[in-house]
């Protein structure tokens, strides 16, 4: 599997077989992102004598997280998908860091705007669906709970590519994904040039 993570400005890429991840690559700076994701994926391939015809599937975050980035991620999973004949699988970005988590948390994402993204998982099962919280209000909803993510975290926990492809593992084992010919975008509110001309 082939896994892939660009929600937050960093590049990811993780090479998992069916039980673990066997290759990884991290690129922390956002600059030309599309770019460098390409170049990842050509290399953690090659340096595993794989080609994308020999994947079983992707994973893909798709959200939610910077426009731009959940874009770039996955408009490139789907194409590879799409080329090769595979199918693909969207990770949520919060599900991701709630990843052997085994007790109550709440994943949070800084949203920008006095926001955060937030969801609260127990021992790693969605508790809540995916909420906007204003940031005075974090600690009441995650009353309870263990916070986890880059902002008001009790534990800092930045969404990557291996993660994405450790959950989709854990979907495929169980049965309980649905496998997709490409995966939609999960941006939770409108794009602010959208918001502007409304």
């Amino acid at each position: 599997m082939l896994a892939i993570e660009t929600c937050l400005g960093e590049c990811s890429v993780a090479l998992l077989n069916d039980r673990s991840v066997v290759s990884y690559i991290l690129e922390s700076r956002a600059h030309k992102q599309s770019e460098k994701l390409i170049l990842m994926i050509e290399q953690v391939l090659e340096e595993n004598n794989t080609t994308y015809e020999e994947l079983d599937y992707l994973a893909v975050s798709n959200g939610p997280g910077s426009f731009t980035g959940i874009r770039i991620g996955v408009a490139t999973a789907n194409a590879i998908a799409f080329a090769a004949g595979k199918k693909v699988i969207g990770i949520s970005c919060l599900e991701t860091i709630a990843f052997g988590k085994d007790e109550k948390i709440c994943s949070v994402l800084d949203a920008g705007r006095n926001q955060v993204y937030a969801q609260k998982f127990i021992n790693q099962i969605p508790h809540s669906t995916i909420e906007l919280v204003e940031y005075s209000l974090v600690s009441e909803f995650a009353a309870g709970s263990k916070i986890i993510g880059n902002k008001f975290a009790d534990e800092i926990n930045i969404p990557n590519a291996k993660n994405v492809g450790m959950v989709a593992l854990k979907y495929l084992q169980n049965s309980n994904t649905e496998l997709l010919n490409e995966v939609d975008p999960l941006y939770i509110r409108l794009p602010d040039a959208k918001i502007k001309i409304i």
